[in-house]
């Protein structure tokens, strides 16, 4: 523990160090393994099996997950919806229309259980029978924003919620950009809804072999025009086939089935 201590002192301030190591004394580990369990929730490090193979590839990848509900292998093949919170009709209608069309043809849709778009999302794919995965900027344990956790609930049935912070951890301002890197590293593409081209795409960029970028592709999703109406049918995606709103995507879905 002294060695421990000394190397935390190389990086953290005296009064952190203090805190960490106060912390550890206090804790046991098998009785905090024990609670984490009675939360359902289960805790997964990289040399698990079950450890998402696409979020293992991407730099520095999370050392530990922390899963409430259930990663599956099809979840393999995702596709991640995220955006603005101040969402407008257009853009729930858009993202509603996305995430079902997906749900149906079996991708798992990916976002991040803000407020917005976010939300839409996970209704969507859940409205449609699909499974839907939500990445947290806090612990499993505490759902932010707090208004999502009948939302959450129903995604554990339908998917998981997915945080690389301690049960407990409460929602913080930094935790929200790093996460991110999760939501990309866990899907094949990143639909970006209604966030300007300064933020878009970009903040989901996290190199992987053999790919283009973070994810294989990621489309910052402006106006689409020419909405068919509800029940418009298009070959394009496979069965059941998708709205044909999902055209305009520059052979997106090329990339829905990894390599």
């Amino acid at each position: 523990m002294a060695g421990l201590t000394g190397e935390l002192r190389a990086v953290l301030d005296e009064r952190s160090v203090e805190s960490l190591v106060k912390t550890r004394a206090g804790l046991s580990l098998d009785d905090e393994m024990a609670r984490i369990e009675r939360l359902g929730i289960t805790v997964l490090t990289r040399e698990d099996d079950d450890y998402p193979r696409l979020l293992a590839q991407i730099p520095a990848p999370p050392s530990v997950l922390y899963v409430k509900g259930e990663l599956l292998p099809e979840d393999a093949v995702a596709v991640a919806i995220v955006g603005t919170r101040r969402l407008t009709s257009y853009g729930r209608e858009v993202t509603g229309r996305l995430a079902g069309d997906l749900a149906r043809a079996g991708v798992t849709v990916v976002s991040g259980l803000a407020r917005g778009i976010d939300a839409v999302a996970h209704q969507a794919a859940l409205r449609a029978g699909g499974r839907t995965i939500a990445v947290l900027g806090s612990g499993p344990n505490v759902i932010y924003p707090p208004e999502h956790r009948h939302l959450a609930a129903e995604i554990v049935e339908n998917g998981a919620l997915v945080s690389d912070y301690p049960p407990d951890r409460k929602p913080d301002a930094p935790n929200f950009p790093a996460r991110n890197r999760i939501i990309s590293g866990l899907t094949l593409g990143v639909i970006v809804v209604e966030v300007p081209a300064r933020m878009g795409v970009r903040q989901y960029n996290v190199p992987r072999p053999a790919t283009v970028q973070g994810c294989r592709y990621g489309c910052g999703c402006g106006k689409l025009t020419g909405l068919p109406a509800r029940g418009g049918r298009s070959p394009g995606i496979g069965p059941p086939a998708g709205a044909s709103v999902l055209r305009p995507m520059l052979g997106f879905f090329d990339s829905l089935h990894p390599a």
